[in-house]
């Protein structure tokens, strides 16, 4: 049975959403004008037209242009390996260049063999397993052939290793039963139970990077450490120079089915945390992309800086950490009270720069459980008040806030206004400052109860996939232990076809938003400023990408 009428059927509903959402250019120039009304088209021809003598040669078309090198500036997220296992969807970004994912995606969302390692991909009758079969041909950057063994040792290595920190890795535990080898280049994933979206999630339209696969034979020559250091991919990139942590370089194999037209020969990452060093850098155009606060957008426009925005593509959502039962933050009144205390409107409009759109969705237009009718808790301080009085705590209560900037979007002075907000109604929080990855260490022993952090995640098309490692009682990242939600997501995670995905889904939204697990300030968008070396840029709606496939650059 070929792929199509599973995979295509399955997202049609989503793909006209996808489409619209393409990359909007802005620059510090005033908008332009809305463009004038297309020309009527021709009337088609009454009768048949007189044969014309044939046109002069079309002039060949130009290659487009290529330059050197790129240099981007960004905050790296994550633990500086490029082991996918060891890496969580933070470091999408660059990943995504170095290996393949098994099943391709096109810029629409729809699942595609155009790019990707497989050429097909089918569910067994019973829909107890996956099987897919690998384009003959593909190759590792040091000329390897890509068979179904690397593919195989790529999903074991997931499911196995106990250092395995991918966003997705227990929902993944959960999913995969076995793994087998079928030829050279066909494989079979046993599932545990009906798993619909396996491909999904072997796909650029997951978060994660689990569905990339690694060389079996290289990484059983250098070993891991090595392997981390200097990997080798099938992606259109390959690592040349790496000082973890701090910068690394990846040139260019040529053209690539992820990237027809490399915009440059060589792409070099530098680690830059500091929002006003990566503004500084664009200014003296000692950097072609950086990523930018939203609270900054205007500042680096009026410098004559060109931007580009990539929209709906991060939550900027509060996790509440309410594992303890003990902790205010576990009551329910409580975190309705903490949501009607913000004045979300504001903080778009002033901090956010108005770059994004309010919700109380924990998933996106895209995901199968978006709910369309789910209302928004407006800013109330007397609601707030009156809510904490109810659950106990009239006089409020003492709040920790783990402050640390991970994103491009996360700033302190967003951090600083919520915690102003909440001071207000009477919850006396205090800013803690603390690295990222010695938050997600303390996060992932359990020791963070009673505590909230704001986080700004990419969106996708599996919202459960995400409650599953952070809000399932036996999560990788548990924030909460409720048996209900624990059902809820375990009925999502399980439902065999679109229409139950969509209900169950929906359900466990509605479920999440009448306990107020999380705080969602607004969906927003992402701002990179460029320098004149960049063209045009219209990345697809894929998460936690950059699609650098998709930019221009000037000769």
């Amino acid at each position: 049975m070929n792929h199509q009428p599973k995979t295509a059927t399955l997202r049609a509903w989503i793909a006209p959403l996808l489409g619209a959402l393409t990359l909007v250019a802005a620059s510090c120039a005033p908008a332009a004008a809305p463009p004038a009304p297309a020309a009527p088209a021709a009337p088609a021809p009454s009768a048949p037209q007189p044969t014309r003598a044939a046109a002069s040669p079309t002039p060949a078309v130009r290659a487009p242009a290529q330059v050197d090198k790129l240099v981007i500036a960004l905050p790296f997220p994550g633990h500086n390996t490029f082991d996918p296992i060891l890496e969580t969807s933070d470091r999408k970004f660059d990943i995504e260049y170095i290996y393949e994912y098994v099943v391709g995606t096109a810029a629409d969302g729809k699942l595609t063999t155009d790019t990707g390692l497989a050429s097909e991909w089918s569910q067994s009758a019973d829909s107890k397993s996956w099987t897919f079969k690998l384009k003959p041909g593909s190759k590792f950057s040091n000329g390897d052939e890509v068979t179904a063994e690397d593919a195989k040792f790529s999903l074991d290595r997931l499911v196995t290793d106990k250092r395995a920190v991918t966003t997705y890795v227990s929902l993944f535990k959960a999913m995969v039963d076995k793994i087998e080898v079928k030829d050279q280049y066909t494989y079979t994933v046993s599932t545990k139970g009906t798993q619909a979206l396996l491909p999904h999630f072997l796909s650029p339209l997951s978060i994660g990077i689990e569905g990339t696969v690694v060389s079996k034979k290289y990484f059983d020559k250098v070993g891991d450490k090595e392997f981390a250091a200097k990997p080798v991919g099938s992606g259109p990139y390959k690592v040349v120079s790496n000082d973890p942590g701090q910068r690394f370089e990846m040139e260019s194999v040529g053209k690539h089915r992820m990237m027809a037209n490399p915009p440059a020969k060589r792409l070099v990452f530098n680690n830059v945390k500091e929002p006003t060093t990566r503004i500084a850098l664009l200014r003296t155009k000692e950097a072609d992309i950086a990523a930018i606060p939203l609270v900054s957008k205007k500042e680096v426009q009026q410098a004559g800086i060109r931007t580009f925005s990539k929209p709906e593509d991060f939550f900027s959502s509060i996790h509440i950490h309410a594992q303890d039962p003990k902790s205010p933050v576990s009551n329910k009144l409580v975190r309705q009270a903490m949501t009607y205390a913000l004045d979300r409107k504001t903080i778009l409009q002033t901090l956010y720069q108005n770059e994004g759109a309010l919700t109380d969705n924990h998933a996106t237009r895209i995901s199968f459980e978006w709910v369309q009718d789910l209302p928004l808790r407006e800013y109330s301080q007397d609601k707030a008040k009156a809510l904490l009085k109810e659950a106990g705590y009239p006089n409020g209560f003492d709040l920790t806030f783990l402050a640390y900037v991970r994103n491009p979007a996360d700033s302190m002075e967003v951090i600083e206004a919520i915690a102003s907000m909440w001071t207000a109604v009477g919850i006396k929080t205090k800013v803690e400052p603390i690295d990222y990855a010695v938050f997600r260490d303390r996060w992932s022993k359990g020791q963070t109860a009673g505590g909230v952090d704001i986080i700004t995640h990419a969106t996708g098309f599996s919202q459960t996939a995400l409650f599953n490692t952070i809000h399932h009682s036996k999560g990788l990242l548990a924030l909460t232990k409720d048996p209900e939600l624990d059902k809820l997501i375990e009925a999502a995670a399980k439902a065999p076809n679109e229409a139950e995905i969509r209900k169950a889904g929906a359900a466990l939204q509605r479920y999440t938003f009448d306990q107020q697990y999380e705080i969602t300030i607004a969906l927003i968008n992402t701002v990179y400023g460029t320098s004149p070396k960049i063209a045009t840029w219209t990345p697809s709606i894929l998460p936690n990408s950059m699609d650098l496939g998709r930019l221009t650059v000037n000769p």
